[in-house]
């Protein structure tokens, strides 16, 4: 391990605890409810508690387990870890765009800027430890 992966591997930490901190956040702020007559209007379903946390708990669980392995500072994660961290950024940026347009605070927006910040680490890291030289 050198500090390049090293410093990766500490930066997806960061992440990972910022997304829990995130689903906690819209937990705590009845994210279903908030998000369901606009889904039944649009797609016609409706997103389940159970369902929902089950999926975001598994999805939690999945990426603390490649840790491990940014530490170790394995290649082929380079692209996975850049979408990964791209959709965070995506999801941070529609919660202050709802903030923005509704002027009120909605589940998730309280945690937004951190998983934002948390995301443009792994960005900047993933590119370190991939730049020649």
């Amino acid at each position: 391990m050198n500090d390049r992966s090293r410093a990766w591997g500490w930066s997806w930490i960061g992440l990972v605890v910022a997304f829990m901190i995130h689903v906690a956040d819209e937990i705590a702020s009845d994210a279903p409810s908030f998000y369901n007559p606009f889904l039944r209007e649009v797609a016609g379903w409706e997103l389940r508690w159970d369902v929902w946390l089950i999926v975001l708990s598994a999805l939690v669980i999945a990426l603390a387990s490649l840790t491990v392995f940014l530490f170790r500072g394995v290649k082929a994660l380079r692209y996975p870890v850049y979408a990964t961290a791209t959709l965070m950024i995506l999801n941070s940026l529609q919660h202050v765009a709802l903030l923005v347009s509704l002027r009120r605070i909605t589940p998730g927006t309280r945690s937004a800027p951190l998983l934002l910040a948390a995301s443009v680490w792994v960005l900047r890291e993933t590119r370190r430890v991939f730049a020649r030289g």
